[in-house]
């Protein structure tokens, strides 16, 4: 039998305004790709599927982002030799 290794969770606390924007902006994305690509029937778990991919892609670009930042700031917080 496998065991699944299991991480602890960093616990964020939600600003729900700030997701309803992300919410509708993502609504917004689905609704011009359905328009885009096809104009007759589409499953929900087609559309399901298109929005947790995005979802993922948006997960990996805010891990992104913060990392960016977090190097920055590591960066800034290191001495340099000749004091400057």
């Amino acid at each position: 039998m496998i065991s699944k290794t299991t991480y602890p969770r960093l616990t964020i606390k939600n600003n729900i305004e700030k997701i309803n924007e992300i919410c509708k902006l993502l609504a917004e994305i689905v609704e011009e790709a359905l328009a885009r690509e096809r104009k007759g029937d589409v499953r929900i778990a087609e559309i399901e599927m298109g929005v947790r991919e995005s979802l993922r892609e948006v997960g990996q670009s805010a891990m992104k982002c913060y990392l960016e930042n977090a190097d920055q700031e590591a960066e800034a917080k290191i001495a340099c030799r000749c004091g400057g």
